[in-house]
């Protein structure tokens, strides 16, 4: 197994799409991760996208073992927005969707942004820092087998 040589990438929000265009365009086909941080203290959401070649020979660079890239931007906890990259790796659908229902942020231009982990109705974004759950409490009931 050849592991991936990571190069990390910080962008602006106003960067990130044009970034991730020419990203594409160099050869990193494949988006294999999206997620968030939520950086309470510093005040923001950092968004982290894997991304890599398909496969080794669809990178130039192939040679010294396949390239992989971490792109991170960060966007403002109080109106955490970027842009989608759903239509450059339509495979982000779902990374997204699960990002916004989580952390709360909205990524522009998603053709359907809507809860995937939680159900419709719920209130909040579970995985941010300052996430209260205000559900009833539940009992809990041991099972015996």
């Amino acid at each position: 197994m050849i592991t991936p040589t990571w190069e990390e990438i910080k962008v602006e929000p106003a960067k990130y799409l044009e970034t991730m265009r020419a990203l594409r365009q160099d050869g990193l086909n494949h988006l294999s991760d999206l997620t968030a941080v939520d950086w309470k203290d510093r005040g923001v959401i950092e968004v982290v996208v894997h991304l890599l070649p398909l496969s080794p020979g669809s990178d130039p660079r192939a040679a010294q073992g396949p390239r992989a890239v971490r792109v991170k931007t960060e966007v403002d906890r109080d109106r955490p927005v970027v842009a989608s990259v759903t239509p450059i790796w339509p495979g982000a659908n779902w990374f997204e969707r699960e990002v916004w229902d989580l952390f709360g942020v909205d990524f522009e231009g998603h053709p359907d942004l809507r809860r995937i982990m939680t159900r419709e109705g719920f209130v909040g974004h579970p995985l941010r820092k300052d996430f209260v759950d205000e559900r009833p409490k539940r009992e809990r009931v041991a099972r015996r087998h």
